[in-house]
């Protein structure tokens, strides 16, 4: 059986490694990504022809529609890598719009792609989310982490325990790393 793995932010980072690495193993991957160039130079770097590549902004409402019509199949792994730091500004100066922006990629997208792919899961779909440190040691704030981005990820590990709690009677699994 053909076994998919959906990859968000695929176009750089772990998202990449994912891509290339799921790819090389044998695995259907989907890899979604805004940017073209670097998606199409992510799937040159794998062994095969096994990565479909979706252009999208999955902060966007139709942009997410637009993966699951071209998915059609049974997930194996959902692995969310969306994210972007922007902007770089302190939360005294940041704008509501900006703000969001942040909060639409690397919350609200990796939610609602979830909502609408898991009609494509099965006992053994596992989906993750990841995120990097945005809290340091004895959780003191990272001066070197937007506050922007510790919010939106901070929201996401939240998201995440209560996807956990809703489908805690099926064999779907959560996890945030």
């Amino acid at each position: 059986m053909v076994q998919w793995v959906v990859i968000t932010g695929a176009s750089s980072g772990i998202g990449q490694v994912l891509t290339i690495g799921f790819s090389n193993s044998g695995y259907n991957v989907l890899a979604i990504g805004r940017n073209e160039i670097a998606l199409q130079r992510t799937k040159l770097l794998t062994k095969n022809s096994k990565v479909t590549i979706v252009i999208a902004d999955l902060s966007e409402e139709s942009e997410l529609d637009k993966v699951v019509k071209i998915l059609k199949v049974k997930i194996k792994y959902l692995i969310h890598c969306v994210a972007t730091t922007e902007p770089h500004l302190p939360l005294t100066t940041i704008t509501r719009a900006a703000l969001e922006k942040a909060i639409n990629v690397n919350v609200m997208a990796p939610i609602f792609l979830t909502q609408k792919l898991a009609l494509y899961f099965d006992a053994m779909t596992r989906v993750l989310f990841i995120g990097s440190d945005y809290i340091g040691v004895n959780n003191k704030i990272r001066p070197n982490i937007t506050g922007s981005y510790g919010i939106s990820k901070s929201a996401l590990r939240v998201a995440v325990e209560y996807f956990r709690h809703e489908y805690k009677d099926t064999a779907f699994s959560f996890k945030s790393l």
